[in-house]
């Protein structure tokens, strides 16, 4: 759904700010809140000049969509870690529950864990990782 504020072209006056699929059903929200069926039966009752009541689209800034992270040292060897990244925290804890055990069991830090966005930062270079995101994506990293 869309917000759109309403507001009178010519006064400058808002009139509110409505939820709606389209413009048309926001000015009809705007008319039910004020007691009417509908837009055109409260124009009916208290005609506008044509485009004089206006909604118009609410900006939102682009939202980036939240990234969860994962790492593992297969090798068991601290400045050894692949950093996967994945769209969703359920498909990221699946990965981890799945690859918990890889790696070499005699060494203190071997599987997959799951690791804050700050530390697959600090691991990674942002020019490791290159366009959307999909799950499991992978960059190794030498830093600890």
């Amino acid at each position: 759904m869309t917000t759109y504020t309403i507001s009178n072209r010519i006064s400058g006056i808002t009139l509110g700010q409505y939820d709606a699929e389209t413009p048309a059903q926001a000015l009809d929200a705007m008319a039910r809140d004020a007691g009417y069926d509908d837009y055109a039966e409260a124009c009916a009752v208290a005609p506008s000049d044509n485009g004089e009541i206006v909604a118009a689209e609410v900006y939102k800034p682009h939202t980036k969509p939240k990234t969860y992270y994962a790492a593992q040292r297969p090798r068991g060897f601290i400045n050894e870690t692949i950093v996967s990244r994945f769209g969703s925290k359920a498909a990221r804890d699946a990965w981890v529950i799945g690859h918990e055990n890889d790696g070499d069991v005699n060494a203190a830090t071997h599987g997959a864990f799951a690791i804050t966005a700050n530390r697959a930062r600090y691991l990674t270079r942002p020019d490791d990782w290159c366009g959307p995101v999909e799950d499991g994506d992978s960059v190794f990293s030498s830093r600890y």
